[in-house]
């Protein structure tokens, strides 16, 4: 299985954006942990996710975004949104939002919604803007596994099983997950708890 060294303030390579653009799946390190990446607009490639991940497609799965404009283009945000958005992006804020355009299955709930940040990491928000599209960002994971924070155990998980590209830097340290929220209005529902607090947002939102 191909794979590049990450060092740090690397750009993604071209190699990196054509396997996404050819519909494979990358192994990356994202802000928390390694992840799967592929384009979010491929049904091919969400499907290769779900497979690898053993994860049902009712479960939809989270997107990154390479900047605010990106995210306008495919979602739908009430002033609300746009509020919280812009004081927590980029950043570890998951904001739940209605999509303007139709995800393959696996990504897109039944009530139109995705899941989707601009990411606290300038690699993977790059990656985004190389592409041109929103991106998958799972964990790297089997679905109900340990969390995984080294390429090594990335590669002997998930290369058998069909990854078809591996960004290795190495062991990377544990951090928080993001906050996953949702605004009905101006109330705040919170999904997962996460790095950012209820009390940073409530106080955005007042």
């Amino acid at each position: 299985m191909p794979l590049q060294r990450l060092r740090k303030g690397q750009q993604p390579s071209a190699t990196v954006v054509r396997v996404l653009s050819a519909g494979g799946v990358l192994a990356a390190p994202t802000e928390t942990a390694y992840g799967l990446l592929v384009d979010a607009t491929s049904k091919a490639a969400v499907a290769k996710v779900l497979r690898l991940k053993g994860r049902a497609v009712g479960k939809p799965l989270p997107l990154v975004a390479a900047n605010f404009a990106m995210v306008v283009k495919y979602c739908r945000l009430t002033k609300s949104e746009q509020r919280v958005a812009k004081a927590f992006w980029p950043g570890p804020l998951t904001l739940v939002l209605k999509a303007k355009r139709k995800f393959p299955p696996g990504v897109q709930a039944r009530d139109s919604t995705v899941g989707i940040r601009v990411p606290g990491s300038a690699w993977l928000r790059r990656l985004s803007a190389a592409l041109g599209r929103p991106l998958v960002a799972t964990s790297a994971n089997r679905a109900g596994g340990v969390t995984l924070y080294s390429a090594a155990v990335v590669r002997r998980a998930l290369a058998p099983r069909g990854l078809g590209y591996l960004v290795d830097a190495g062991r990377i340290k544990p951090r928080s997950t993001s906050t996953v929220v949702r605004l009905v209005g101006r109330r705040l529902i919170v999904l997962r708890p996460g790095t950012v607090s209820v009390q940073r947002l409530e106080h955005v939102l007042l």
